[in-house]
């Protein structure tokens, strides 16, 4: 029974999804940081990817908890003001077709940044990448089902095909058998 509950615990740490807000500069105050976090876990529950976002100076980068199925959002602190920003996607995950997309989000949300609207911006650029995440995993599972369909379609045919071979045979071995 011990190992069994091991078992368990084990594969439900597996699919945890990591969310974490690494703010080395403190652009953000701890009221934020909270409110940032929960946001955070939030988008990554829903997609099931990992999300950190790391407000850092020029040089600096966190170390990662998991680099599978990750977005990466670094915030670079360029001077006392501006903040440059990075999303960087792990391979696993394909959003290279959503590129423009991303990119756009960036630009029309860098007002937020502008204005010194940090968390709002990180906010904002969350909901983004959630929306942009969950259509591509609706795309996959559309995909997949054309996929499953096409090779359904392709087995049926060949069980015909073998059917009417099996057929044609017979008939010719019925008609020998005749003579």
């Amino acid at each position: 029974m011990k190992r069994i509950a091991v078992l368990f615990l084990i594969i439900y740490i597996s699919i945890l999804s990591f969310a974490e807000v690494n703010d080395k500069v403190g652009v953000l105050t701890e009221e934020e940081r909270g409110k940032l976090q929960t946001r955070l876990e939030e988008v990554s529950k829903t997609t099931g990817v990992n999300f950190y976002i790391n407000y850092s100076k020029e040089g600096e980068t966190p170390q990662l908890k998991e680099v599978e199925k990750s977005v990466i959002i670094d915030l670079i602190k360029v001077d006392s003001s501006n903040l440059k920003v990075k999303v960087n996607f792990t391979q696993d995950i394909e959003v290279e077709e959503y590129r423009e997309e991303v990119e756009g989000t960036l630009e029309n949300l860098e007002e937020f940044l502008n204005e010194g609207k940090n968390l709002e911006y990180s906010i904002e650029l969350l909901g983004s990448l959630e929306e942009l995440i969950l259509k591509e995993k609706e795309t996959e599972k559309i995909e997949k089902k054309e996929f499953a369909k096409k090779g359904n379609n392709k087995s049926k045919f060949l069980i015909l095909l073998f059917i009417l071979g099996g057929v044609f045979f017979y008939r010719k071995k019925m008609k020998s058998l005749k003579r």
